[in-house]
């Protein structure tokens, strides 16, 4: 028997995990309640493999997990060894197999989906974009040369979840990968700096990329009143630099928050809510502080149906740009398509008239006009990147 206590209320995800069987359970918990759940181990099994590239060849320090890219930060890792070997645990495949996720030293390679155990080995071969043959290079510094010491915050856009990389104190450098080739977002984040987000698109099989030095200018600070808003609910801000690359989020408990971001022209927008897609423009210089009021408008909520020219995946990431009627920047979205031809996705605005301008990172754009007539209106684009 067994008894956990002081669980908050809402829902909680409960493991046991034993030699012999593993169970797990999601549970709406009210406050004060008190549940009963006696979980029934499931059978355990081994699988084994082997991780070879396309000349079958093995490939070593392959990190090899349960389950898709979501669950990398709870699961047991097994690495391949010299031959390319691994032996991982797993709860019993059934019908449906398993799904093995693999990564090196925490970068994305390659998911391989409905695998089941076969008497010997199993064979996963990485393609050429799946190998960790390429890398990133570069350097941090301030506006006087100096160097900075900061993380990097990694993103492939294949798999939509990030790692980190780290600079060196005395230089600045830092070196990301060997990784896999792909489109790839780089966050650079360090004390009274803030974020700033670097762009590095398609990175090629076997390529070693050299940035030029990243140059980092005193982060400013906005504080931000929401006026025009009674219910005092939490709130999330998101800012968007004017070039449509999203900085930074922001949680507010009241009507007032406070965030420090790099020098620039950006959209803070109330993301989510009766109120999301209410947004105010705002200039940041260097070390400066801003206050401003993003008046709180209720809005629509629009349908975006993308789909890509025949023959195309949408490509990785998708920059979704929002004009006025004036032609002036309005907000932005970054959306994640991985290789899909097709994605729906939902955005808000107050009403009025805009400019939809799209650029995805495999180098497909569109772009559109929309008119949103009430915050009851319920618009749908239809869209090809082409």
């Amino acid at each position: 028997e067994f008894e956990l206590g002081e669980l908050p209320p809402g829902r909680v995800r409960i493991t046991v995990e034993h030699a012999t069987g593993s169970a797990t359970a999601e549970l709406d918990l009210a406050a004060a309640e008190r549940r009963r759940w006696d979980p029934v181990l499931a059978a355990i099994e081994m699988v084994a493999g082997r991780v070879v590239d396309t000349e079958l060849r093995p490939v070593a320090g392959i990190e090899v997990l349960v389950g898709g890219p979501t669950m990398a930060a709870t699961a047991a890792v097994e690495r391949t060894d010299a031959d390319g070997r691994f032996r991982l645990a797993v709860a019993s495949a059934g019908e449906a197999g398993v799904d093995l996720y693999l990564r090196r030293a925490g970068a994305p390679l390659a998911v391989r989906h409905g695998l089941l155990p076969v008497a010997g080995e199993l064979l996963i071969e990485l393609a050429e974009h799946e190998l960790p043959s390429a890398t990133i290079r570069g350097r941090i510094l301030d506006r006087d040369g100096r160097p900075i010491a900061a993380a990097l915050s990694v993103m492939n856009h294949g798999f939509q979840i990030a790692w980190y990389a780290f600079s060196d104190p005395a230089t600045g450098a830092f070196r990301v990968g060997p990784t896999a080739p792909g489109s790839y977002t780089l966050i650079v984040e360090a004390s009274g700096f803030g974020r700033r987000p670097l762009r590095v698109v398609n990175l090629a099989a076997g390529e070693d990329r050299e940035l030029e030095d990243v140059g980092l200018e005193p982060a400013g600070r906005v504080e931000l009143r929401l006026v025009g808003d009674a219910s005092k609910q939490r709130k999330v801000l998101k800012f968007a630099r004017d070039d449509g690359v999203v900085v930074a989020h922001s949680i507010t408990e009241g009507s007032a928050v406070t965030v420090e971001l790099p020098p620039g022209r950006y959209a803070a927008t109330v993301v989510g809510g009766p109120f999301s897609g209410s947004t105010t423009i705002l200039d940041l210089p260097a070390g400066r502080t801003v206050q401003r009021e993003l008046p709180c408008i209720a809005s629509a909520r629009v349908a975006l149906q993308l789909r890509a020219a025949a023959g195309h995946g949408i490509g990785g990431r998708v920059d979704v740009r929002v004009r006025d009627a004036a032609g002036a920047f309005f907000d932005a979205y970054e959306l994640f398509a991985g290789n899909a031809a097709e994605l729906t996705t939902t955005i808000a605005l107050p009403p009025g008239s805009y400019a939809v301008e799209l650029e995805s990172t495999d180098g497909l754009a569109a772009a559109t006009l929309l008119t949103v007539r009430s915050a009851t209106d319920h618009p749908t684009l239809t869209i090809e990147l082409r």
